[in-house]
């Protein structure tokens, strides 16, 4: 048996995702996103969502396991910590805004994974 190859163009879903929000501006969008992505680059997916909606860089050469920074994330300020290489974040976010975060990264993670 042949077996199948995909490969996702993380700027291409990156542009969707911001295509998506200014569209449904006001709208939400809300994403599925597999938890380990059939093997299909759930870390990369992952992170280009967080990216979508962050002006800090987070490619690891840049932000790297043990870093943090007070950031925007769409529209909510909050600290984006790295707490490992794979990576793996914490998101620290004011309870008045956390609904918002977590409606948010659902969508911009499905919108990575489409």
């Amino acid at each position: 048996m042949q077996r199948s190859e995909i490969t996702i163009d993380l700027g291409a879903l990156r542009q969707n995702v911001r295509t998506l929000l200014t569209v449904l501006a006001g709208s939400e969008l809300w994403a599925v996103v597999k938890a380990n992505a059939y093997g299909h680059g759930a870390v990369d997916v992952a992170r280009a969502a967080l990216e979508s909606g962050c002006p800090i860089d987070l490619h690891p050469r840049v932000f790297r396991a043990g870093q943090c920074a007070q950031t925007l994330l769409a529209r909510a300020s909050v600290i984006l910590w790295q707490l490992t290489e794979e990576p793996r974040y914490r998101l620290l976010v004011r309870p008045s805004f956390a609904a918002y975060v977590a409606a948010w990264l659902t969508d911009a993670v499905a919108a990575a994974d489409a």
